[in-house]
């Protein structure tokens, strides 16, 4: 029986998306899979992504899961830098496979909710948010 780990599932997303160019043409490797709380940072650089699992079912085998992804885009620029970069990241990760050497487990992300945009106070950035499903199996 192979186990599913989120993290692991967060990694295939992760890496999926450093895979490709295009989204690391503008933000290199700031992929980050989860929120942290230091955005006033001078070091923290944008534009990045942040992935973040909502919650989601597995089966009784645990060899199969959906979860959902929630995923922003942060800009210190514009909001039409985030938009620009969630269309980037729409087009390399909607309905595509996920599959990377080396990591357990395989499956495809799809769109289910398009993106909001807005700014957000307190890290001082615009966003953009969309909402993915992850179909998984090991």
């Amino acid at each position: 029986m192979t186990i599913i780990s989120v993290e692991n599932t967060l990694l295939l997303v992760r890496s999926h998306l450093i895979s490709q160019s295009s989204v690391t043409d503008i933000v290199s490797d700031r992929i980050l899979t989860d929120h942290f709380y230091d955005f006033d940072n001078s070091t923290v650089q944008m534009p990045l992504i942040i992935l973040d699992i909502q919650g989601g079912e597995s089966n009784y085998g645990m060899e199969n899961q959906q979860l959902e992804l929630d995923i922003y885009c942060y800009s210190k620029t514009s909001s039409s830098e985030t938009v620009s970069l969630y269309d980037t990241l729409y087009s390399s990760l909607h309905a595509q496979r996920l599959s990377i050497s080396g990591i357990n487990p395989k499956g495809y992300a799809y769109e289910v909710k398009r993106p909001d945009t807005g700014y957000n106070d307190k890290i001082r950035a615009w966003y953009s948010i969309g909402k993915y499903k992850l179909n998984i199996a090991g």
